[in-house]
């Protein structure tokens, strides 16, 4: 399935999109039930397909989409869904604060 890119514009006015990387602090895989289990209290849901996750959840001020690819323990999360009102900022954020729970 082809997901259109979205983009936004840095201050530069230079087209950007809103892919970015994370360290996995831990062998997800191993942890996946751990995973599952915090993604359905905040109401997400996740697909996984070998090293490959799609996500998609609600807030307060509409959808959010994402896919994650995995090699070893990087993580390259590509938003394909959020509010206009939600930065890309705020998303890497909540991601990043998760991810350090499982520590």
């Amino acid at each position: 399935m082809l997901i259109p890119e979205i983009t936004y514009e840095n201050e530069d006015g230079v087209e950007m999109s809103f892919d970015f990387e994370l360290n996995l602090p831990v062998n997800w895989e191993e942890r996946w039930h751990e995973v599952e289990t915090a993604a359905q209290k905040y109401n997400v849901s996740l697909v996984k397909n070998g090293n490959y996750i799609q996500v998609r959840g609600k807030s307060p001020l509409g959808d959010i989409g994402a896919e994650i690819e995995v090699k070893g323990l990087i993580a390259t999360v590509k938003i394909t869904e959020k509010p206009d009102l939600v930065p890309k900022s705020l998303i890497e954020s909540e991601l990043r604060k998760a991810l350090e729970k499982l520590t």
